[in-house]
């Protein structure tokens, strides 16, 4: 079953990285009388090993929604549309000539873009026997560490992404303070109580995608069952 390959790659992804933080944080906490001091880079790590988790837990999800070798005309409507996304880009690309037309043509975007939507109804049928292949890079392919950009791969792979509205604050905190070391504009320290919330609350980010893409590969939620 897929759903439990999945579970145990995220889960040996998330070990991997926690132990690996942990070891840091421990290193850089010994001996240290001045905790909040190194709590202040000590973000800039945990920024690392949020963004990183969250893109490796999307490419996860889409390998074994790919496995699955589905048509295309099963899949749920965000799969569908992030599937053919290449094509929907070039039906509305106006610099784009259709090859339907033999002969040269006056320049008329009006008429090419009637031409490519024809193409498109015309070829559907045959797409919709195609397999699903979803593209990770059009998931993936920028920064995740920003609310919006983890909302936006959770929509297009058609998964809740509400939630992630009630820990904007944290992850802005988290960027506005890992920029203000890249430009070294130092700003406070950081106290251990600041740091323990910030923590905490990264850690349940990762557990809450975690447990969205187990569920959807378990229930099979991203089959279309309209």
């Amino acid at each position: 079953m897929y759903h439990v390959d999945a579970y145990e790659e995220l889960e040996n992804e998330h070990l991997r990285r926690f132990e690996e933080y942990t070891k840091i944080k421990n290193i850089l906490y010994k001996d240290n009388t001045h905790i909040e001091y190194v709590n202040k880079y000590l973000i800039v790590i945990l920024q690392a090993f949020v963004e990183g988790y969250v893109k490796i837990a999307f490419e996860i999800y889409i390998k074994y929604v790919n496995l699955n070798r589905i048509n295309v005309n099963c899949i749920n409507r965000y799969l569908l549309t992030l599937t053919l996304s290449k094509e929907l880009t070039t039906l509305c690309d106006t610099n784009k000539k259709s090859k339907l037309f033999k002969r040269k043509l006056p320049e008329d975007k009006k008429l090419h873009l009637l031409a490519r939507q024809y193409n498109f109804i015309n070829e559907y049928e045959n797409i919709q026997n195609h397999t699903v292949e979803i593209r990770s890079e059009d998931v993936t392919g920028f920064n995740l560490l920003f609310p919006n950009s983890i909302k936006r791969a959770l929509f297009l792979l058609g998964l809740d992404y509400d939630w992630i509205d009630e820990y904007k604050c944290i992850l802005y905190k988290i960027i506005n303070k890992r920029n203000d070391i890249a430009h070294e504009m130092m700003g406070d320290e950081v106290e251990a109580n600041e740091y323990n919330d910030l923590e905490s609350n990264i850690f349940k980010i990762m557990e809450e995608i975690k447990l969205l893409i187990y569920l959807s590969l378990k229930n099979e939620r991203y089959i279309d069952d309209s």
